[in-house]
């Protein structure tokens, strides 16, 4: 008895120590909701639509007012990046977890980038890649409403 809870212990340990995989979260999403808090601030979400060179962003939030202002995205050279990005992402072609954290000092400004499926479920994009491809939409919509 005292041998078996010995060598249960030992597997428990080395078990517990080894090296585990990151969560991987991928699914089909039908949104993405853009945050920038502090200076800059703007919330908005964007939409797929059935012509795939342009998405709709819905802005609901901009320089502490709500609002609700709705206007298509038109895909150019200069923003493919991030089209192509936003349509991995949506179509579960991309990984939206890494490592990236969001800084906890509390001046500036800072965005956030969340997915949200059919049923409901928000995920928040880690990936340092993927966030950098999204944040571009930031100016893009500003510029589309100004």
């Amino acid at each position: 008895m005292k041998k078996l809870a010995t060598t249960l212990f030992v597997l428990t340990v080395i078990l517990s120590s080894c090296k585990k995989d990151p969560v991987v979260v991928k699914g089909f999403f039908n949104s993405m909701q853009y945050v920038t808090s502090g200076g800059g601030q703007i919330d908005f979400r964007l939409y797929k639509t059935e012509n795939p060179d342009q998405i709709k962003a819905v802005v609901t939030k901009m320089a502490y007012r709500d609002t609700t202002i709705q206007v298509t995205l038109n895909n150019n050279i200069h923003d493919a990046p991030a089209f192509l990005a936003f349509k991995k992402a949506v179509n579960n072609d991309a990984q939206l977890n890494g490592s990236f954290k969001t800084s906890t000092v509390p001046t500036g400004s800072w965005t956030y980038i969340y997915f949200a499926s059919n049923a409901g479920e928000v995920t928040e994009v880690t990936s340092d890649e993927l966030r950098n491809s999204f944040l571009g939409f930031g100016q893009i919509v500003k510029d589309k409403i100004k």
